[in-house]
This record gives C-alpha cells, structure tokens and sequence, in this order.
C-alpha cells in the first residue's frame, strides 16, 4: 500500500509503485437487492478475529447503536480462538438476539454474507490494505472503518462510507447509526463505493496496472 511506500520504503519512494490485490467486482463480489436483508445489519469480516480487529469496541458500540436502531443485526463473519470471549461478551452484554457468528467463511457463503448487509464494519487498530474492505465496497456497501494504515485511501469519508479514530467508541456508535437511519445515503454511499472498487481494486484495473509497470521496467 502506499502506506507502507511511504512510512517503511522512503527510501524507495522513487522507484516503487503501490499495486493493491484486486477484487472480482464483476462476477463474484456484486450487490444483490433482492438477498438484503429487511432488518437494519451490519457485516464484519476477519479471518481470525483477532483483538486489533476491533470486535469488541463494535459490540460496544452495538449497545448504543440499538437504542437508536432497535431492530439492528449483525453478522460476525471469522474464526480464531478469540470467538469463545467474543460469544460470552454478547451474552454479558445482552446481544443474543442480534449478533449471529458464523464461523470462518470462503467463496459463495462470504459474497453472500456482504450481500445480505446494509453496512460493513471494520473499526481495526492495526491494518494495512484489508481486502475486506475492496470486498464489501465492491458488493455495494458503505464502509465504516478506521483512519489507519491504507484505509483511508481505499474509502473516501463522507462519500463511500465514514472513517474514524481507532477505539472512538462514540463516533463509530453515531456513524453506523446515521447510515443505518438513512437507506437512501445507505444506497448513494454503496453506489460510490462499487463505483470505486470497480474504477480502483477490479482485476481488471489491477492487470492494466501491472501491464503499465511492467512496459516502465
């Protein structure tokens, strides 16, 4: 990412360019109205939920969200040993009618998952270019995620989705609120998001990048 280039390569700054991995925005990763779910939900996607994935300040900031948002759900999409603490922090907090883990998630089942969604939600503490991100924007949804790494070059805030301060636990609970409260900036944001990932993260931009490279070589 041009996050990295730029605070780990300086040096190289020069003579590197940023190629991100591409999306299959075409065929695979595609909104599908008619599969959205008729309650107000919200995907989150990790591989492993790990901590700096911010998990929990999500499900923090869920409580406040519902008294906005009473009929809102969320699916939890991963695996990892951390999903034992995550199920128990949903019963502590009185979540079990609205969060729904799924396990670890591949092909279909994952594009399905985003499909479903009215939002993604990544607030991570720590991350670079999360394909995730590419992904959910690519199925049509806007993102709220965090100001760190390469996000804020992926989602353009006030436009594809909204960014905030990791661990704001406030400001994530007003971002997913105003979007879930709002299904027509729900659709402007993940019209522009898709628009995005299509012009930016398709395979087919990532080849035509590649190829322009590789003619400068």
């Amino acid at each position: 990412s041009d996050f990295v280039r730029k605070d780990f390569l300086r040096e190289y700054l020069h003579k590197s360019t940023t190629v991100t991995p591409g999306v299959e925005a075409e065929q695979e990763f595609v909104p599908q109205p008619e599969l959205r779910s008729p309650h107000p939900s919200i995907v989150f996607v990790a591989a492993n939920l790990d901590k700096h994935k911010g998990l929990g300040v999500l499900l923090d900031a869920l409580v406040a969200v519902r008294t906005l948002v009473p009929s809102v759900k969320l699916s939890v999409v991963g695996g990892g040993s951390a999903r034992l603490k995550y199920e128990a922090l949903v019963r502590q907090k009185g979540l079990n009618d609205c969060v729904v883990f799924t396990g670890r998630l591949s092909g279909k089942t994952l594009v399905r998952e985003f499909q479903k969604a009215w939002i993604f939600a990544l607030p991570t503490d720590n991350d670079n270019s999360p394909m995730v991100v590419t992904e959910a924007m690519s199925a049509g949804l806007p993102v709220v995620s965090t100001m760190v790494g390469g996000i804020p070059s992926m989602v353009e805030a006030g436009k594809t989705g909204f960014l905030i301060a990791p661990h704001d636990l406030v400001a994530l609970a007003e971002k997913i609120s105003i979007l879930l409260s709002d299904s027509g900036m729900v659709a402007r944001f993940g019209a522009a998001g898709r628009d995005k990932a299509i012009s930016s993260f398709s395979w087919k931009e990532r080849v035509a990048t590649y190829h322009a490279v590789l003619e400068r070589v």
